[in-house]
């Protein structure tokens, strides 16, 4: 008589047991890897968008006015290329009616043309540095443009920067002054 190998029932529910312990422990990691990619993603299109900003300013001694219908920040793709394209804030949800006004980009105000709104972000996004109610909290002289994702809570959180050490999926906008 021959004797034929197989797997017992029980050492297959062990075997599956551990797939199931281990997809348990990756699936989680897999999406913060995510997540911290798409955050690098976020900084480095605002970096590009900044660089071009300040090629921008060299050629034309200003900086884009934010004054403008959404893209505000067109004029660096046409008629000079300071950027190919305008990058959108993946964070963005434009199927938000809140912000269906941005179209997915990111926020972006000029100091110039918009010195009041300029500052309104400054004070909203600063306001935790504030130690009273009777603080005043002045904008940096050399600052001259601001940037703004709606981060990964997918949400606009004026007074709240968005900070990885609170939680990936944390309260908070990803704010850049420039330059």
């Amino acid at each position: 008589m021959e004797r034929s190998y197989a797997f017992t029932l029980i050492e297959l529910l062990i075997v599956v047991a551990i797939i199931g312990i281990l997809a348990a422990i990756a699936v989680p990691n897999f999406l913060n890897a995510q997540i911290r990619a798409k955050i690098a993603r976020v900084y480095a299109d605002i970096k590009a968008q900044g660089t071009a900003l300040e090629q921008y300013r060299l050629d034309n001694n200003n900086y884009p006015p934010s004054n403008v219908p959404a893209p505000r920040l067109r004029r660096l793709t046409t008629p000079i290329a300071y950027i190919a394209t305008l990058p959108k804030d993946i964070f963005s949800d434009t199927l938000d009616p809140a912000q269906a006004s941005s179209l997915g980009f990111f926020h972006y105000v000029e100091k110039k043309s918009e010195d009041a709104w300029f500052r309104s972000d400054w004070h909203s996004a600063h306001s935790n540095l504030q130690t009273s109610a009777n603080a005043s909290l002045d904008v940096p002289g050399g600052l001259a443009w601001h940037i703004r994702s709606v981060g990964p809570d997918k949400e606009l959180d004026y007074g709240f920067p968005y900070d990885m050490t609170n939680g990936l999926i944390s309260n908070g906008d990803i704010d850049v002054w420039g330059p």
